[in-house]
């Protein structure tokens, strides 16, 4: 991983605020009529454990990826709930594990 050059709630606010397909799209709040898509990370639990709560350390652990994804809600429609994908069956997550596994043992 390349090396983070600046202070990380200033580096998601410049990509958040200058990022083109963010423009004049009215994503700036959450209303009736404005594009409802919405990500909620959980931050107690990611995969390297509990997170102290500051605006750097929530910044950084967006960059670094480090968080679990517990709702997420597009167009207005509930697609994570508590973790799970909604739109997607246990028979489709299966046969990608499967299939992750077995290129995980010829690599």
């Amino acid at each position: 991983m390349g090396r983070v050059i600046g202070k990380p709630l200033e580096i998601i606010n410049t990509l958040c605020q200058y990022n083109p397909t963010n423009l004049d799209i009215g994503t700036d709040a959450i209303e009736n009529g404005k594009p409802a898509d919405i990500i909620i990370l959980d931050f107690s639990k990611p995969p390297t454990g509990p997170i102290p709560i500051t605006e750097d350390n929530i910044a950084r652990e967006i960059m670094l990826m480090n968080y679990t994804v517990d709702t997420v809600v597009i167009g207005g429609e509930l697609v994570v709930d508590q973790g799970l994908m909604l739109t997607i069956g246990d028979k489709h997550i299966r046969r990608a594990r499967s299939v992750i596994e077995s290129i995980d043992k010829r690599v």
